[in-house]
């Protein structure tokens, strides 16, 4: 499984796009100050404060 994202730091929302099938679907929608999944490492989490932007 592969995923990209496209961070806004104004807003602190992130968009999760997933590979599935040979296509992405629509993002997944996060905010960048709580932890975040990537599936595509299991049991990691992204978070960034927002004093690191």
């Amino acid at each position: 499984m592969r995923e990209y994202w496209i961070v806004n730091p104004e807003t602190f929302e992130v968009f999760v796009y997933t590979l599935k099938d040979d296509a992405y679907g629509l993002p997944a929608v996060a905010d960048l100050r709580s932890p975040i999944p990537v599936s595509i490492f299991p049991g990691l989490s992204l978070r960034v404060r927002p004093e690191d932007l």
